[in-house]
């Protein structure tokens, strides 16, 4: 399982999973976009996205990177109209942390793409990353 979505009464809530912190934070930017367009995984990524998009992030703490990763995919999604398709994620450090990434994209074209839930903002609250027996997962709560 890549991420599932949490029963949450006023917002949109999910947990991301992956082998690597990089995996994880892919299938976060995933469960955002899988919201937001209302497709799976896998049919968000067949729509292709030709377009890349390199984003490098640094952040002291894995909770403010993860934060900060999603709220620059939103705020580009929401100024630039960038519908992500998929993501390729390298997170390094140790006490500051660098995230390097390639977000590929295609220009958002309301004839093709819905929007189902439209996302305000990534929040820090009950955002929290764990590991355990080599599972890396992240709860995150966004603002609709």
């Amino acid at each position: 399982m890549d991420f599932q979505y949490l029963d949450h009464t006023a917002d949109l809530e999910f947990i991301a999973y992956g082998k690597s912190l990089g995996e994880c934070f892919e299938n976060a930017g995933h469960a955002l976009f899988s919201a937001i367009l209302g497709a799976g995984k896998e049919e968000i990524m067949e729509m292709g996205g030709k377009e890349v998009k390199e984003i490098e992030l640094k952040a002291p703490e894995l909770e403010i990177l993860l934060h900060d990763w999603l709220a620059e995919l939103l705020f580009l999604f929401d100024v630039d109209r960038m519908a992500f398709t998929y993501f390729t994620v390298e997170i390094s450090g140790n006490g500051e942390y660098t995230l390097t990434a390639s977000a590929n994209y295609e220009p958002f074209d309301p004839d093709r793409h819905r929007i189902q839930t439209e996302v305000k903002a990534v929040t820090y609250h009950n955002m929290e990353i764990k590991q355990e027996g080599g599972l890396y997962t992240a709860r995150v709560v966004c603002d609709i």
